[in-house]
């Protein structure tokens, strides 16, 4: 399995545009990554100002439920 950093990174060659949190999620969704192995990922490729302190826990929230549902192509 391909590691959370280096899906990150394709995904901000593929949308350079989009920011940090909106890449990692696209990276994790459907791969059933840990959440301490989400939360390290979150830590470390999103920028502190790009969120209030109060907001990470439902972010990292939703980081959870991305990685758990499969991924349907639309």
């Amino acid at each position: 399995m391909r590691s959370i950093q280096a899906r990150f990174k394709t995904q901000e060659r593929k949308t350079p545009n989009a920011g940090a949190y909106i890449n990692l999620q696209r990276a994790i969704r459907g791969q059933r990554f840990l959440h301490s192995a989400i939360v390290k990922a979150f830590k470390d490729l999103v920028p502190k100002d790009d969120y209030l302190g109060s907001e990470k826990a439902g972010l990292i929230e939703w980081l959870d439920i991305r990685t758990n549902k499969p991924v349907t192509k639309t």
